[in-house]
């Protein structure tokens, strides 16, 4: 006779309710995924300024005036940059409205060789359809252009009204801390923000670092290829290089456009040609090796994070893919004594 064996698995309701208030949880972070990424952007640049603020207290400063002292310096250094980047924008706009009454006088006879076309019906009508599908087309670019470049001047705004409320108040948020971490864990937890909080500010330093690389390469290639402002375009291309992946080609359009409007076609291509090798040199050798040296990562594992940031959260997942690598990086260092500060 034989005798069967059963296993019997008792699942209780709380171990359910457990397993769905996680799933719960993790609906609620992609919910608001967006809002993580902006508070995780304010992090990143609470730990790059406090250094600085912290030194102009030391030399006397109170922490209001220093505060605000970084912000109007940061703030004067993009009102330079962009005074310098749109003026001759403007000016070169200005060029091409006084040249469309020559365009215009061009075609002049074109037109009166589409007049004295037999097909001038089916042409005028052809036009027409063209030209509304044209408009629609431009008219909902535009709006969503507009939206587009609205959500990122507010979120622009509220990082740095919150970085700068955030830096006011250190001492709101030690005392935080004081409160509500029990006494044992306040030593170690302390210890691990600080160095996350210097691999933030590597991290923002080696991005400035790249920055102003890229905008090098840009000048010189463009006064080689003699691509009129060229400073300006290459201060563009500078600023682009904080997206990653994308950034060289955006940086790139404008001087394409320049070339266009006032070199050769020739031009155009070569500085199309400029954006293809600053945008290889630039993901394959330059980013892995300046993050390394500012966070620390090895190459592979900074070109690795940042595809699956760009896979999870597209621009902001890849944007942000180093800083979260670099966190996880320090936490695995520091796990064997935060794993002892949570096991006394």
């Amino acid at each position: 006779m034989s005798t069967e064996s059963k296993t019997r698995i008792d699942i209780s309701w709380l171990s359910i309710l457990r397993v769905f208030a996680v799933l719960f949880g993790f609906y609620l972070v992609f919910l608001i995924r967006d809002i993580i990424a902006i508070l995780f952007m304010v992090f990143i640049f609470v730990a790059a300024l406090n250094p600085v603020v912290t030194k102009l207290q030391k030399k006397g400063l109170p922490r209001i005036a220093a505060v605000t002292f970084v912000f109007v310096s940061i703030l004067l250094l993009i009102g330079a940059g962009s005074t310098l980047m749109f003026q001759p924008l403007i000016n070169q706009i200005n060029d091409l409205a006084k040249a469309i009454p020559a365009n215009v006088g061009k075609a002049v006879p074109a037109l009166e060789g589409l007049l004295n076309s037999t097909n001038l019906f089916e042409t005028i009508s052809s036009g027409l359809q063209q030209f509304t599908g044209a408009i629609t087309s431009f008219s909902a670019n535009v709006v969503s252009t507009t939206l587009g470049v609205l959500g990122v001047l507010f979120t622009a705004f509220t990082i740095m009204v919150l970085t700068f409320y955030l830096l006011l108040e250190e001492a709101s948020l030690k005392n935080f801390v004081d409160n509500v971490i029990p006494p044992k864990y306040k030593n170690e937890l302390i210890r691990v923000l600080d160095k996350i909080s210097l691999k933030m500010g590597s991290w923002v330093r080696g991005q400035i670092l790249l920055m102003v690389i890229i905008g090098i390469i840009y000048y010189v290639a463009l006064v080689i290829l003699k691509i009129e402002s060229p400073l300006a375009l290459a201060v563009w291309g500078g600023l682009t290089e904080v997206v990653p992946f994308i950034g060289p080609i955006l940086g790139g359009v404008p001087a394409v456009i320049v070339a266009l409007l006032t070199g050769t076609p020739l031009q155009a291509l070569f500085v199309v040609l400029v954006i293809i090798i600053i945008q290889q040199v630039e993901g394959q050798f330059l980013v892995p090796k300046v993050m390394q040296k500012a966070v620390g990562l090895s190459p592979v594992i900074v070109i690795i994070a940042l595809l699956i940031g760009g896979k999870l959260l597209g621009i902001i997942g890849a944007l942000l893919a180093i800083p979260v690598a670099a966190i996880v990086a320090v936490l695995v260092q520091q796990w064997p004594q935060i794993e002892k500060t949570l096991n006394s």
